[in-house]
């Protein structure tokens, strides 16, 4: 028996640690076999063993979906590792609402998300507005440099 490398988890032509590695990689198991010609090779998917690893792969992710969820205490505390880890970080928001903007033009009443972008502007020093022509980038930026 192989403790379940090719048998149980894997098949003959990808183990499951190969699995695992593509799983944990976001990766689908391709599986190729090298024909011989004359003077050449190429290789060629092989869809029978391909399709076995596949189903064994599920199988894997389906095992480790029950395992996750089956003990609370174990759920709560993985999620907790990963919001600290990867889940902590919010965007600064930009809010310009109490810009007065000495020197606009009394005819010129800006949006919401144009005083937003001249106070991030203002705030961060470099900034990317990568909004859609006719969202007012120009006049963000001239009320920008009047400050």
């Amino acid at each position: 028996m192989d403790g379940g490398g090719t048998s149980e988890c894997g098949t003959d032509r990808w183990h499951a640690g190969e699995l695992l590695a593509d799983a944990l990689n976001s990766r689908v198991p391709q599986i190729f076999d090298t024909i011989k010609e004359e003077m050449s090779e190429r290789r060629v998917l092989n869809v029978v063993d391909t399709e076995a690893a596949k189903a064994k792969l599920q199988k894997i992710k389906d095992a480790f979906q029950r395992w996750i969820w089956s003990d609370p205490d174990r759920t709560d505390r993985l999620a907790r590792v990963y919001n600290d880890r990867f889940n902590n970080i919010a965007p600064r928001a930009f809010d310009g609402s109490h810009l007065k903007l000495p020197g606009a033009s009394g005819a010129f009443v800006p949006y919401g998300h144009q005083k937003r972008g001249i106070w991030r502007i203002v705030s961060a020093g470099s900034t990317h507005l990568a909004h859609a022509v006719g969202a007012g980038k120009t006049m963000k930026m001239k009320q920008t440099r009047t400050r």
